[in-house]
């Protein structure tokens, strides 16, 4: 009987299953649905024209609920435009995983997908107010660079930690390359004590706080300068049996000596915390004390 040869009754059906397990294969091997527009199958099947057809069906109503629903099931997107960009942000996340970083070139093309231009686009669209919430998210998982003139900002903060071993940057510091580092260091301080900026660059502003982080970048520039110059103290103090440190004294590159004159004229202003230990090295505070130790 037909039956028993296997014949096909419902070719429009054999069809549709022929090609819904092409899709399976693809999801099973690929992990996803975001399957490019030329992509044929190993057998030639041209799974990426099939599933092209698919939307355009839809789009115009031409597609049966029973197909649709079953589609949909298997997490496939029918949005174009959603497609587009799950498309780009798969590319991306491959390119970061190739090169190491987000810094697409804009003339860039990848399966005859303009990514430079995508990258591009994303960041037109944040700047706008037009990218979505979810989609910054995304983006910034993958380590996306916003702001062009922040990274490299950032990457010269990397080299001045690497030269000096921490990310406490002077404030009139100046690269080789002319970039005023320590302004712009001071500038991060400030963007953090105002709280995050109250349109879209928050979450972004976030993920620069914590990219900050992880070269421990000092947010408390006086009270690194406080710390680093009591341990300079001590250090004198362990030398010379005093805290009298001449005015002109240059300690571990630093003037020492100018410091104490100034936490001795602004003691009004230190906190008890900081007074307590300058006082647990002996520090001498008035003129008196000056006298006595000069005699």
């Amino acid at each position: 009987s037909p039956d028993e040869i296997g014949f096909v009754w419902d070719v429009e059906l054999h069809h549709w299953a022929w090609a819904v397990g092409h899709l399976r294969s693809y999801l099973e091997e690929y992990g996803d649905l975001l399957v490019p527009s030329d992509f044929e199958c190993k057998d030639g099947f041209p799974l990426g024209r099939w599933v092209g057809i698919q939307r355009s069906r839809a789009e115009d109503g031409n597609s049966s609920a029973e197909y649709t629903k079953e589609l949909s099931e298997l997490g496939f997107i029918w949005d174009a435009e959603q497609w587009m960009w799950e498309q780009g942000w798969r590319l991306l996340r491959s390119y970061i995983e190739e090169h190491g970083d987000a810094l697409v070139p804009f003339a860039y093309v990848k399966d005859n997908f303009q990514l430079g231009e995508w990258v591009s686009a994303q960041r037109k669209a944040a700047e706008t107010g037009a990218l979505t919430a979810q989609r910054v998210e995304r983006l910034d998982e993958l380590g996306f660079v916003w702001d062009l003139e922040w990274h490299h900002a950032y990457e010269s903060l990397k080299a001045y930690r690497r030269e000096h071993g921490n990310a406490n940057v002077p404030i009139k510091y100046v690269t080789p390359t002319g970039f005023e580092l320590g302004k712009w260091a001071k500038v991060q301080r400030q963007h953090k004590s105002r709280g995050a900026v109250a349109d879209f660059r928050k979450s972004l502003t976030n993920a620069r706080l914590k990219l900050l982080d992880e070269v421990d970048f000092v947010w408390d520039a006086p009270g690194a300068l406080f710390e680093a110059n009591l341990m300079r103290l001590a250090a004198y103090t362990r030398r010379f049996g005093t805290t009298l440190v001449p005015s002109r004294h240059i300690e571990d590159g630093t003037a020492l000596g100018e410091w104490v004159h100034n936490i001795r004229k602004n003691r009004a202003r230190l906190n008890d915390d900081r007074k307590q230990r300058l006082d647990e090295l002996g520090f001498v505070w008035g003129r008196r004390g000056l006298r006595t130790k000069a005699t």
